[in-house]
């Protein structure tokens, strides 16, 4: 993570850790990407200090938990039947990516929140995991997103005949 591409995300999008409420829900957007820069401090230390603050407060609802990268799970462990890769998400990491937070970081988030689930979306491709923490359990859904990057889907043969 670098600093500019933090300071570039902040000046378009805001902070991107935050929380607000959705009815009777907490919503909680907790930046992941930043938190897990374990090599770089002072990238860290603004989403550290945002879920330090949130040990403390009493939540006024049930916690949903928006992430960019999916909680830990071991490698090889299923999406469901609706995930469109015949593979699961590779529980890896290497320069600028991170495909799962690790262990430790994804317990010491979810003591912390305590969500009732979680919504991901680092993938590109749908996953569903039930995970177990400590006997609780929490859904996470990592959400099919789109980028100008990805190679297209076959659906786009439809669409094409379509114009």
């Amino acid at each position: 993570m670098s600093r500019h591409a933090l300071e570039r995300f902040r000046k378009h999008f805001g902070e991107p850790s935050s929380e607000f409420q959705a009815g009777d829900f907490s919503i909680i957007l907790l930046d992941t990407v930043s938190l897990s820069a374990d090599q770089t401090p002072l990238i860290a230390q603004a989403p550290r200090q945002f879920l330090t603050s949130l040990r403390s407060s009493e939540p006024s609802g049930p916690r949903i938990l928006l992430t960019h990268i999916p909680l830990y799970r071991q490698d090889g462990t299923s999406c469901g039947p609706l995930r469109e890769s015949k593979t699961p998400i590779h529980a890896g990491h290497g320069y600028q990516y991170q495909n799962v937070l690790t262990q430790s970081l994804s317990h010491e988030i979810v003591d912390i929140l305590r969500p009732m689930a979680v919504f991901s979306g680092d993938d590109h491709d749908y996953c569903y995991v039930e995970h177990n923490f400590g006997g609780m359990k929490i859904p996470e859904h990592t959400v099919k997103s789109f980028s100008w990057a990805m190679v297209c889907s076959p659906r786009d043969d439809v669409d094409k005949d379509r114009e």
